[in-house]
């Protein structure tokens, strides 16, 4: 299995307050060189690895013949992206949503980077297709480097792709059930969680369907003047997509146990 992953320092070790005066909670707040400790942590795995990176951070990363290192910088300015950043910026500035959400401290409410990156997960893949960085005959990984708070237990990991399916979800502890009734605007407005975003296994042919889907989904949440993590967004492309996807239930206290264990 092949890995994808990014890293932007959006200037996390810097969070105390939202813009507002609202403290952010304790573990929340991150150094950048916590985030090298944990790429690091990833970077032992044998797996192949595709990585985007702020290219001023490259050279403090380690280099292993595994790991390809590609700056992050001309797919988060590219106009298609950089239009998203503005109507996220527009919205999270807005005086409806700082009514709504001003007394909230979490990210998704007030940093529009940090909502901005968790929806290019899907463009990171497609741009390592499209430069052919990854081997189309082998399943793909998004996986969030910074999950790796400790060291993983297994020098390579995998996961199976039913033949039947192009994609798996991991629910965040939900039932099949539980997330088919689920309401897009009401986990938007609570934060309640249904599909972990730190990790989707699919293959290429998956993973371009899926992208598409994502950028319509950010089409429709925008229009509606709302932002959210990419959690959401993958609720809304499983409405859409669901006969290609697995659904694999996770425990909603470990996320990263099914790929470390």
């Amino acid at each position: 299995m092949q890995i994808v992953s990014a890293f932007t320092d959006i200037g996390r070790g810097h969070w105390t307050t939202n813009p507002y005066g609202v403290p952010v909670p304790s573990y929340l707040p991150r150094s950048t060189d916590v985030y090298i400790e944990r790429f690091e942590r990833m970077t032992t795995l044998d797996n192949s690895i595709i990585a985007f990176v702020d290219a001023d951070l490259i050279d403090k990363l380690p280099v292993r013949d595994n790991v390809q290192y590609h700056p992050i910088e001309p797919v988060w300015n590219s106009p298609q992206y950089a239009r998203i950043l503005n109507e996220i910026e527009r919205i999270h500035n807005s005086i409806p949503w700082i009514e709504r959400f001003g007394k909230d401290p979490v990210p998704e409410r007030w940093n529009s980077k940090y909502v901005f990156v968790n929806w290019l997960k899907t463009a990171f893949i497609l741009e390592s297709l499209y430069e052919l960085y990854l081997n189309t005959k082998e399943p793909i990984a998004w996986l969030d480097f910074g999950y790796f708070r400790e060291s993983p237990r297994k020098s390579f990991i995998d996961f199976t792709i039913p033949k039947d399916k192009e994609l798996v979800f991991f629910s965040n502890g939900k039932t099949i059930q539980e997330i088919e009734n689920a309401s897009v605007h009401e986990a938007i407005m609570s934060g309640e969680v249904f599909f972990q975003g730190c990790h989707i296994v699919g293959t290429h042919i998956g993973f371009r369907i899926l992208q598409n889907i994502i950028l319509g989904c950010i089409d429709k949440m925008l229009k509606m003047d709302l932002v959210d993590d990419d959690q959401t967004l993958l609720l809304m492309a499983y409405r859409e997509l669901k006969p290609m996807i697995q659904v694999e239930e996770n425990s909603s206290s470990d996320w990263f146990g099914v790929f470390t264990q």
